[in-house]
């Protein structure tokens, strides 16, 4: 194997145990919350796809083709991983601290969450980060679908969190 692919592959190793790593972390902190609510944690999510999907829609990446493909190759691609590596290490650390007040909801709130997730990684993946039709491989077509997935999967957990705090 040669010497550039086996760097690539450690790079990538250390990314993903450094995702997991935050994960964890996040995972044994949330737990350490005496009263944790999932509406709450459900709304920031929410809000921070929301904010992916404007700034990918936005008039400076529309124009750009750099950045374009910035974000259909490389902003695609680490949410594709973060999303599923660092709900994993969040269980874990949640597990880890099952003595802390919440941990049953923060481990409840992250296999849910890895779970959802799968879908819309799964849309994301076959549209927009390695496009399987030659209809979805434009450029401009990746980064608005790339841009409408986030901006619908934000609107989408704001509203199951508001569901959430009307029935809480």
């Amino acid at each position: 194997m040669p010497l550039k692919v086996r760097h690539a592959n450690l790079i990538f190793v250390v990314f993903i145990v450094a995702l997991g790593l935050v994960g964890g972390l996040l995972g044994h902190s949330l737990a350490r919350y005496p009263k944790l609510e999932t509406f709450k944690l459900l709304n920031i999510v929410g809000l921070v796809y929301d904010l992916l999907g404007i700034i990918v829609l936005s008039e400076v990446v529309a124009k750009n083709e750099r950045l374009k493909a910035f974000m259909v190759k490389w902003v695609a691609g680490f949410l594709i991983w973060a999303q599923s590596v660092v709900p994993l290490g969040a269980l874990f650390g949640a597990w880890v601290g099952s003595s802390l007040p919440s941990s049953s909801v923060a481990v409840g709130f992250f296999a849910s969450f890895f779970v959802y997730s799968v879908f819309v990684l799964t849309v994301i993946d076959s549209t927009v980060f390695f496009p399987r039709l030659a209809r979805f491989q434009s450029l401009s077509f990746r980064t608005r679908t790339f841009g409408l997935v986030l901006l619908i999967t934000g609107v989408f957990i704001q509203l199951v969190a508001a569901f959430k705090d009307l029935n809480a």
